[in-house]
């Protein structure tokens, strides 16, 4: 690492007047506030979240090459911002996608499809009606539901357990917990996505 770092630190032009010979030598980077800008961290933000929430579509419901994905935005500047970097979401959010779409807050939700929500800023859509076995994805995720109520039942049933909780060490308690969360979560999630799936079957 220290090689690698020294090779980058060596092509990085120079500050007029800096005759520093090695990154070892150089003078560690100094805070300035004056350079700090909420709002372009904020933008970047939201295209990670969004290119994230893509490749987490992708992953989870392949539908083959040539993915249709859409993207809606809740805010109007959000909407803007994702128009300026569109040809970066498309590039960061992973191999296989055939088009995305933007979609303001007015426009109707597509159909057809499975949603993931980007926090309260947006929602992505990847269609998947005619492009896979919805009964198929169904058993899946009953199948990874049921494994999720087995899973919560037994963390539940620790954390209901004073001799447990008598017995083990603080930390393994808080870490039971927050499994327990994670599987609350899970079946929320899974839920919904079974929920969606049933509901494509019927159109």
């Amino acid at each position: 690492m220290p090689f690698l770092t020294e090779e980058l630190w060596q092509r990085i032009p120079r500050r007029q007047g800096d005759s520093t010979q090695t990154v070892s030598l150089a003078q560690y980077p100094v805070y300035d506030d004056s350079m700090n800008d909420a709002t372009a961290e904020a933008n970047y933000e939201l295209i990670l979240d969004v290119c994230r929430a893509n490749r987490s579509l992708i992953a989870a419901y392949p539908t083959g090459a040539g993915a249709q994905l859409y993207c809606q935005l809740y805010d109007d500047s959000n909407f803007a911002v994702a128009k300026e970097h569109l040809g970066s979401i498309r590039s960061l959010s992973g191999k296989g996608i055939g088009t995305i779409d933007l979609l303001s807050k007015e426009q109707e939700k597509p159909v057809g499809c499975i949603a993931y929500n980007v926090g309260s800023k947006a929602a992505v859509f990847l269609l998947v009606q005619g492009r896979m076995d919805l009964d198929l994805e169904i058993s899946k995720a009953t199948m990874k539901l049921n494994k999720c109520n087995e899973g919560f039942r037994r963390s539940q049933k620790l954390l209901e357990d004073a001799e447990f909780l008598r017995k083990v060490d603080e930390k393994v308690v808080n870490a039971e917990r927050a499994r327990l969360a994670d599987y609350e979560a899970d079946i929320r999630s899974t839920t919904d996505t079974i929920n969606q799936f049933q509901h494509l079957r019927l159109r």
